[in-house]
C-alpha cells in the first residue's frame, strides 16, 4: 500500500512538469482556476459535487469502516479524518493541474477553447488525455507513466473496496473467521465479480458500464447516507457517540461535530439526493462514431433495479423490525429505536478489548450495513474494469509508435483524420470526423456494438486483461490487511511484472527466436579470451569485489563459529526455526567454509590490471563484431569498437 500510494504522486509531478513546459498549458490551467459562478445556479452540478464528495471520499460506503476496525482502541480516527480529508482533496486539486495543463495545449494546437476538449468519465482518461500524450516527444514512455500511474491509484481503491466487502462478511458470520475459510471466501467473492466485470468487456459492454455507474455508485449512496446519520445521532445518540469518542480518544472533540453528526450531515445529503431525483434525466451514451444512443426502457428497469437492490434493504429491515417487535414480541414502537444489549450509556470499559459494542447494539440499523455492501460489491465490478482498460493501455504503450497516433491501421475508417477535430469545421462538408484516438478507443479495445440489446460476445484480449487485474488485487489482499511485508511482496514482485511485459512484447517481434537462440546456445571457445571493458568498472570490479570477500568471509566464520560459538549458533537455530537443522551444518561454520575461504584466498595469486586486460584484444571484440557481420543481409549495421 506505501509503494501504491505513493508512487502515483511521483509520476503526477513528472506529468506536471512535462505538461506545464507545453504551449498553451496555462490556458488550461486559468480554465482550471477561475470558476463560473454562473453554474451554481445549475442542479446538475451540486448534485455531480456532493455525489462526487462522497464518493471520493469512500462516505456511507462502510469501507473506511472496515478497515478502521483493525485500529486500535485509542487510535486517533479523529485525526486520520482531517489528514484523511486534506490528502484526499489536495490530491485531487494536485492531480487538476497535471490534466488541464495537458489538456491546455491540446486547445491550443486545435485552436479552440478549453471547454471543447474537456472529457468528463473514461473519455477524459482514454481518450482526452491520449490524444496528447500521442503528440508528445517519446510519446510510448509517457503513455506508459500516466497509465501506470492510473493502475496505481485504482489498486489503492480496489484494495480498499475489496477488503472493506470481505471484513463485512467475516464479521457477519463467525464460520468465516476461520483463516482456511477466509481465503475460499476471498477466492469465491473476487472470481464473482470477476464474472460479472466480463459484462462490461464484451461489445456492448460500455453500456452495461455506464448503466452500474449511473444507477449503482452514485446518487444512492446520498440515500443511504442519511439514514446512517440518523442511526447514529438520532437513534443511538449523539450525546452517546460523543461520550464513546472522549473514551477512545481520550479528550473531547470539537461540541461542532455534534451540529454535524445532527443536522448538517444529514441534512446536506438528503437534499442533495432529493435535487438527483428532481434532476433526473435517462442515461444516454454519447459517441463520435456510433452517435447518440438511447437506453431501450428495459435497460432504465434493469438500472433501477440495480440501485434499488441497496436501497431496499433499508425499508424492508424496517417493516421487518415493526412486525417482529410491535406486533410479535409487543414490546412497543419505542423498542423499534432503542439499542438492544447494553443500557443506554457509554461502552463499558470491558468492552474496549474487542473494539466494538455488543453484536445487537446497533441492531435497528444493521440495514444500513447491508446497504453499503450491496453498493461496494457492484463498484467494486466496475471499476475493476477502468484498471482493465488501464492495462490494456500500458500494453498497447510498450511499441515505437502509439497505436492510437495514426489513421494507418486495420480499425480505423475513411472518417479518421489527423486533425484532433471531431468534425471538420467546413459548411460544405458535414461528414463527421473522428481522430484515430476516438477510433482505437471505441473501434479497438471496445469494438462498440450499436446497442445494449444486440448479440454480443467477450473481448477476450479486455477479458485477459480484466482477469489480471483481479489477481493482482487477490494477491494483495488475501492475505488480509494485517499482515506484514506487503510493501515487500510488491517491491519485490513487480519487476517481474515489468520483464513479463517485455519478454511478452519482445517474444511476438520479428527475429526475436535469433537473439534468444544466441543467448542460450553458448561458445565455449570465448572461454578461452579474456574481453575488454570500461576503465574504471574494470578496476572497482578487480580489486573491490572478488578476492577481498574470501578473505572477508573467512573472518565471518571465526567470529560466528569459533568466537560467537558454534553450539550456541545451533540452538538459536533452533529456537529460531522451531526444529533441530542437521548438526553437518556445525562441521560447515567451523571447519569446511573458513578453510575453504583462506585456501582458495591463498590459490590465488594478486596481479597488477595488464593494460591488455583493459582493452579489446584481437581474439575478443573483434571476433564478436565479426560474428555479427552478414553478407547476406546488408540491413545489419556493425559498429566497430
Amino acid at each position: 500500500m506505501y509503494v501504491t500510494a505513493t508512487s502515483p504522486y511521483l509520476f503526477m509531478l513528472i506529468l506536471l512538469i512535462r505538461g506545464a513546459i507545453l504551449k498553451g498549458s496555462m490556458q488550461g490551467i486559468l480554465y482550471y482556476l477561475v470558476p463560473d459562478f454562473s453554474k451554481l445556479a445549475e442542479l446538475t452540478v451540486w448534485v455531480d459535487a456532493g455525489s462526487q464528495i462522497f464518493f471520493s471520499y469512500a462516505i456511507s460506503l462502510g469501507v473506511l469502516t472496515a478497515l478502521g476496525s483493525y485500529n486500535k482502541w485509542n487510535h486517533n480516527s479523529y485525526r486520520d479524518c482531517i489528514i484523511f480529508a486534506c490528502t484526499n482533496s489536495g490530491t485531487s486539486f494536485f492531480a487538476g493541474f497535471v490534466i488541464f495543463s495537458t489538456l491546455g495545449h491540446m486547445a491550443y494546437l486545435q485552436g479552440v477553447s478549453v471547454e471543447e476538449v474537456a472529457a468528463g468519465g473514461p473519455g477524459l482518461a482514454f481518450i482526452a488525455y491520449p490524444k496528447v500524450v500521442a503528440l508528445m516527444p517519446v510519446a510510448p514512455l509517457w503513455s506508459v507513466f500516466f497509465f501506470l500511474m492510473i493502475i496505481l491509484l485504482g489498486l489503492d481503491s480496489q484494495f480498499v473496496g475489496v477488503e472493506g466487502l470481505v471484513t463485512s462478511f467475516v464479521d457477519t458470520f463467525s464460520i468465516l473467521k476461520v483463516k482456511r475459510n477466509k481465503n475460499i471466501f476471498v477466492v469465491v467473492i473476487c472470481f464473482v465479480q470477476f464474472l460479472v466485470g466480463l459484462s462490461m468487456v464484451t461489445n456492448g459492454g460500455m453500456y452495461v458500464f455506464q448503466l452500474f455507474d449511473y444507477y449503482s455508485g452514485s446518487k444512492i449512496i446520498l440515500f443511504i447516507a442519511f439514514f446512517e446519520c440518523a442511526a447514529i445521532a438520532w437513534i443511538y445518540g449523539v450525546e452517546r457517540f460523543y461520550q464513546n469518542m472522549e473514551m477512545m480518544y481520550g479528550f473531547r472533540i470539537s461540541p461542532y461535530m455534534k451540529i454535524a453528526w445532527v443536522f448538517t450531515a444529514p441534512v446536506f445529503s438528503i437534499t442533495v439526493f432529493v435535487m438527483s431525483i428532481i434532476d433526473y434525466s435517462e442515461l444516454t451514451y454519447i459517441s463520435p462514431v456510433t452517435g447518440v444512443y438511447n437506453y431501450p426502457k428495459w435497460a432504465i428497469g434493469i438500472g433501477w433495479a440495480i440501485a434499488a437492490a441497496s436501497g431496499i434493504f433499508i425499508p424492508i429491515i424496517a417493516v421487518y423490525k415493526i412486525i417482529r417487535y410491535v406486533f410479535i414480541d409487543r414490546k412497543g414502537w419505542r423498542s423499534i429505536i432503542r439499542p438492544e444489549g447494553l443500557k443506554p450509556h457509554q461502552l463499558r470499559p470491558e468492552d474496549k478489548q474487542n473494539h466494538q459494542t455488543e453484536k445487537n447494539e446497533m441492531k435497528p440499523s444493521n440495514s444500513i450495513g447491508w446497504a453499503t455492501t450491496i453498493i461496494v460489491f457492484f463498484l467494486n465490478c466496475y471499476y475493476n474494469v477502468i484498471l482493465c482498460w488501464a492495462f490494456y493501455y500500458m500494453f498497447a504503450s510498450l511499441t515505437n509508435h502509439l497505436p492510437w497516433d495514426s489513421c494507418d491501421n486495420y480499425w480505423n475508417t475513411e472518417n479518421c483524420t489527423q486533425i484532433f477535430n471531431l468534425y471538420n469545421g467546413t459548411d460544405n462538408n458535414t461528414a463527421v470526423k473522428v481522430d484515430p484516438t476516438t477510433e482505437f478507443w471505441e473501434r479497438k479495445v471496445l469494438n462498440i456494438s450499436r446497442g445494449v440489446d444486440e448479440p454480443v460476445r467477450i473481448k477476450w484480449d479486455l477479458g485477459l486483461t480484466l482477469l489480471c487485474a483481479w489477481i493482482v488485487v487477490f494477491l494483495c489482499i488475501f492475505k488480509g490487511i494485517k499482515t506484514s511485508g506487503k510493501v515487500m511482496y510488491v517491491t519485490a514482485t513487480t519487476p517481474y511484472i515489468f520483464m513479463l511485459i517485455l519478454l511478452i512484447r519482445g517474444a511476438v517481434l520479428k527475429g526475436s527466436l535469433q537473439g534468444i537462440l544466441y543467448y542460450l546456445v553458448p561458445d565455449f571457445t570465448k572461454l578461452a579470451h579474456i574481453g575488454g571493458g570500461m576503465y574504471v568498472f574494470q578496476l572497482f570490479d578487480y580489486y573491490s569485489g572478488s578476492k577481498i570477500i574470501l578473505f572477508v568471509a573467512f573472518f565471518e566464520c571465526v567470529a560466528i563459529a569459533w568466537i560467537y560459538g558454534a553450539e550456541r549458533f545451533y540452538q538459536n537455530m533452533e529456537v529460531m526455526f522451531g526444529f533441530r537443522i542437521s548438526p553437518y551444518m556445525k562441521i560447515g561454520w567451523v571447519f569446511t567454509a573458513p578453510v575453504f575461504c583462506m585456501s582458495y584466498y591463498d590459490l590465488l595469486k594478486p596481479e597488477d590490471l595488464k593494460p591488455h586486460q583493459l582493452l579489446p584484444d584481437e581474439n575478443g571484440i573483434s571476433d564478436l563484431n565479426e560474428e555479427f557481420q552478414s553478407d547476406e543481409d546488408p540491413g545489419v549495421v556493425v559498429v566497430k569498437l
